[in-house]
């Protein structure tokens, strides 16, 4: 009867032990996912930042060009208004001369 005591005793300490060192690998398991998932969240906040200077660089230069065309487009109108100014400037004159004094010369008329 005293062996058998002994017995239930040795297995329910076993039991006790087993249950501890089950809830000990049951906290390791859970620490490791946390720090997997941590892990995790920081390589796709690395991509998402990596992704987003990309994105900005790319919309900078798409600014930056077009930027520039516009520059160019507004230096093409401005040399061709130039151009049509310079053309008919003395026209111009002439034109603003007759409507100032007359149309033309008097004793022409």
């Amino acid at each position: 009867m005293k062996q058998e005591m002994q017995q239930l005793e040795q297995l329910a300490k076993k039991a006790d032990d087993n249950q501890l060192e089950l809830k000990e690998k049951e906290k390791q398991l859970i620490r490791d996912a946390k720090q997997q998932a941590h892990k995790a969240v920081q390589k796709m906040n690395q991509t998402v930042d990596s992704e987003e200077k990309i994105w900005q660089a790319q919309m900078e230069e798409e600014i930056n060009a077009y930027r520039t065309s516009m520059a160019e487009q507004v230096e093409k109108e401005i040399a061709f208004y130039q151009r049509y100014y310079d053309e008919n400037k003395d026209f111009a004159r002439k034109q603003l001369i007759k409507e100032i004094f007359g149309y033309g010369n008097r004793k022409n008329e």
